[in-house]
């Protein structure tokens, strides 16, 4: 499996390459391209922010759950940890999008309408990927504390190719917003390659929110240092 992980990392990282490439050659420096690198911009640091989050937190505190009080309760930390990320993703995404026109006019108040225009519109297509790539990040967390390393690189390779997928054949219909479309749909992929992995760990799953749990109120402690380090 380290051979795959190698191999897939390093695919991945060509394609990535490849789809710098293809924008470049496709978009450039236009009105476009501005636009998007604004829409894009705020989604990116939010997203950063959780998953950041995640990747700090949720390994050591799911792992010491297993260990000490077994996979019930375990799960019942991560049943709660990915209900609260679905919920504030969900909060951000339809709150950055209420004020899509605002945090544009604070980022690039030099736009004329157009390119105005098209970054409210790319940001309302873009920022739910806030939501997205955060659970697709914890479900990569619960796979790797159970030594599952392969498809989880590998959907970010799928990640890759569909959005490189969506500027061949949607980019001269739809231009940058073919763009917005191929970072949406991977993500999308992302997370659905990795579920059928956890299929038979989601008799844990509980639809539960409580911010009371130790293990959450760890996260929380955690959280707020961790992201005013990144910020600052």
């Amino acid at each position: 499996s380290i051979i795959v992980v190698f191999f897939a990392s390093g695919i991945r990282w060509v394609l990535g390459c490849v789809r710098i490439v293809k924008i470049a050659f496709l978009f450039g420096a236009t009105f476009a391209y501005d636009a998007y690198l604004v829409a894009f911009a705020i989604p990116e640091m939010v997203a950063g922010l959780l998953v950041g989050v995640i990747a700090v937190t949720f390994i050591p505190i799911f792992c010491e759950y297993l260990s000490k009080e077994g996979e019930v309760k375990a799960w019942d930390f991560a049943s709660n940890l990915i209900n609260i990320i679905f919920v504030v993703g969900l909060s951000l995404t339809i709150l950055m999008i209420g004020i899509a026109p605002f945090i544009v006019r604070i980022v690039a108040p030099g736009f004329n309408d157009k390119t105005f225009q098209l970054a409210v519109q790319l940001i309302t297509i873009i920022f739910p990927l806030v939501l997205i790539i955060s659970l697709a990040e914890l479900i990569t967390r619960i796979l790797h504390t159970y030594q599952r390393f392969v498809l989880p690189i590998l959907s970010t390779v799928f990640e890759v190719i569909v959005v490189i997928i969506c500027l061949l054949f949607l980019s001269e219909k739809y231009g940058i917003f073919s763009l917005a479309f191929g970072l949406l749909l991977g993500a999308v992929v992302r997370l659905l390659i990795q579920l059928p992995l956890l299929w038979e760990k989601f008799k844990y799953y509980r639809l539960s929110l409580n911010v009371r749990l130790p293990g959450i109120r760890r996260v929380n402690l955690i959280a707020g240092p961790l992201i005013s380090c990144m910020l600052f």
